[in-house]
């Protein structure tokens, strides 16, 4: 079929750089600072489910609390995401700077926070 290995090697590099894996996106928003934050999971395959809903904003309050370097944390929003998977969301009010702030926590259905990367706007 192929004429040489080489060829069907660089035809197989070709299609990798064309098509490369893609990180799915669970979540992103502008922190106060202005930084882009992405939570992201290298695919979209459903976690199993073993933490309920109390043990995932528990999990949430922690990760923020170290991740954001801030103790006053209110929980204003629990929600379970389907899509693009399953994972809880969880909405924080902050004081940053002297203003009120919105952050957030991405909890896969296991208990796994999702740490967030700084996404370049370039």
């Amino acid at each position: 079929m192929f004429r040489s290995s080489s060829l069907f090697l660089a035809g197989l590099f070709a299609l990798l750089i064309i098509n490369p894996a893609r990180a799915v996106d669970l979540l992103t928003f502008r922190d106060a600072g202005g930084h882009l934050l992405a939570f992201t999971v290298p695919d979209a395959r459903a976690v199993p489910a073993t933490v309920d809903q109390a043990a995932a904003t528990q999990a949430a309050v922690d990760w923020a609390r170290r991740f954001y370097r801030v103790d006053g944390l209110d929980v204003l929003a629990v929600e379970f995401e389907v899509r693009p998977t399953r994972f809880w969301r969880v909405t924080f009010l902050a004081s940053e700077r002297g203003q009120t702030v919105r952050l957030y926590a991405v909890v896969l259905p296991d208990g796994r926070p999702v740490e967030p990367i700084v996404r370049d706007e370039t």
